[in-house]
Formats: structure tokens, C-alpha cells, sequence
């Protein structure tokens, strides 16, 4: 990217403005992230806008600085969906913190990549072959204190498998939310 085709990213001329304007669209784009409900495709079509201004803050002059990313990995082997859930969420909060936190595009890209990896694990989980998903919408996500009281009460009696939430009515927010990620699963696959 030449100078000038930068310029259509960045139109400052010093070094603070420049600093200043990534700053402003790093949040434009941190607070669509931590926003919106992962999809794949539409955040990996971000993460391409994000490469363009990275390409353009350099070919204006400005200096990134290096990055210290460090993977966070669930362990989703556990046999109840209620500790999939908190952990995937405790995990999930931990890499929305870590993109708003940031102010190094490398670090925001791989926080994304990282939860859109965390994202994919969590809906393996609760993945099932559905014949009917009239009605679901990837980017409709249960509310999670909705999910987690009913978690709660199933628990109460065992731990939580995804054999038992098939037994459940339709309109249940846990097979709801399992056909929402059995969906993501599917989009997922082709991106």
C-alpha cells in the first residue's frame, strides 16, 4: 500500500493525530467485536478491514508496537453442559476484556481469533442433528442468565448432557440454544 492509498485510512500529517485516528478506529472496531455475537464470517471479514489499517498506519509512517498475545484454551472434556457453559463464558469474558484492553491490532486479532476458536470448541459441545430450525437465528443468542438459571435447575437433579436437553420441549431456552449452535457449527464450516 502506497503513501497516498493510506492516506484514505489516516489523513493526519503528525505523529500524535496519527496515534490519535488509529486509536479512534481500533474502538470503532473493539466495541463492534465485544458487540456482537461471534460469527465467523463477519468477524474474519473485520479482521480483514483490521489488516488494511495496520498496512495503512505503517505505510503512513506509524510504528506498531510488538505482540505479547498468549492463547487462552478451554478444556471442554468435562460431561456436564453446565460447566462447559461457565467455563466457555468465564473464557469469553476473558478475551472481550482483552480486546478492549488493547491498542495493538496484532493483540485485537488474535484475541478475535482466539474466541471465534473457544466459539467453535463450546458449540461442538452442543452440537445435535435437528430436522426443524425454523426460526433460528445464529446472531440471536439466548440470554445467558436465562440459560444458566435453567442449567441451575437441571442440575439440581444431574449433571447436564446434551442427550437431555434433546428430551426437553422445543421452546426450552437450552434447545434453543443448542440449535442455535448446532447452526453456528454449520455456517462455520462454510466459511
Amino acid at each position: 500500500m502506497t503513501s497516498e492509498e493510506a492516506r484514505i485510512y489516516f489523513a493526519a500529517t503528525d505523529e500524535e493525530d496519527l496515534e490519535n485516528e488509529l486509536l479512534t478506529e481500533l474502538f470503532k472496531h473493539k466495541n463492534f467485536f465485544i458487540g456482537t455475537s461471534p460469527i465467523p464470517k463477519v468477524f474474519l471479514s473485520r479482521i480483514k478491514k483490521l489488516n488494511k489499517i495496520q498496512e495503512a498506519y505503517i505505510a503512513v509512517g506509524g510504528v506498531e508496537e510488538n505482540s505479547d498475545y498468549s492463547k487462552v484454551s478451554s478444556n471442554y472434556d468435562a460431561a456436564s453442559l453446565g460447566e462447559t457453559f461457565r467455563e466457555y463464558n468465564s473464557l469469553r469474558s476473558t478475551l472481550k476484556q482483552r480486546i478492549m484492553a488493547s491498542n495493538n491490532i496484532d493483540d485485537i486479532k488474535n484475541s478475535v481469533l482466539n474466541l471465534l476458536e473457544e466459539t467453535r470448541l463450546y458449540a461442538r459441545v452442543w452440537n445435535f442433528e435437528y430436522d426443524n430450525m425454523d426460526g433460528v437465528l445464529v446472531s440471536n443468542e439466548m440470554d445467558q442468565m436465562n440459560v444458566l438459571n435453567q442449567i441451575k435447575k437441571l442440575e439440581a437433579f444431574e449433571p447436564i448432557t446434551i442427550e437431555a436437553i434433546q428430551k426437553l420441549d422445543s421452546e426450552n431456552v437450552l434447545v434453543r440454544e443448542s440449535k442455535r449452535l448446532s447452526l453456528w457449527l454449520k455456517l462455520d464450516q462454510n466459511v
